[in-house]
């Protein structure tokens, strides 16, 4: 699983039957690393070529089956225009801090299930390092 962030601001994608919002992220294919998984997942949902992107730090945590999960937060700057993938309905930039707030916070996570709620808490711990330590390509 991959989870993109960028230049003080984060991608927002809308999925039409969870009516949830989330970054551009799968699955790695066979022979992929999880840089490469990013920049093909942007693409993919996005229509957006990135650069190779900045890694800003990984987390695991256990699947709802209690599989090992693991998450790569990265950062690159994204030039075009979007076009989305039949996965989302809608798309919004917004500031790294407003994605959290918004669908990561504790309190959502309070009531999610604790697969979710591990993967939130990650996300959460991940906004600093986006805000302070990148700065584009």
């Amino acid at each position: 699983m991959s989870l993109l962030c960028w230049t003080g601001r984060s991608w927002c994608c809308k999925w039409p039957t969870a009516g949830a919002c989330g970054s551009p992220g799968g699955d790695l294919e066979p022979g992929e690393d999880p840089a490469q998984a990013a920049v093909r997942e942007t693409y993919e949902e996005t229509g957006l070529r990135s650069a190779p992107p900045e890694l800003l730090r990984t987390w695991r945590y256990r699947g709802t089956s209690g599989e090992p999960i693991s998450c790569y937060a990265y950062a690159a700057a994204l030039p075009g225009d979007v076009r989305l993938s039949d996965e989302h309905t809608a798309y919004a930039w917004m500031t790294v801090e407003s994605y959290v707030e918004g669908y990561c916070s504790a309190q959502l996570a309070a009531v999610a299930p604790p697969s979710a709620a591990q993967f939130l808490a990650g996300v959460r711990e991940t906004a600093p390092c986006s805000a302070r330590g990148y700065t584009g390509v």
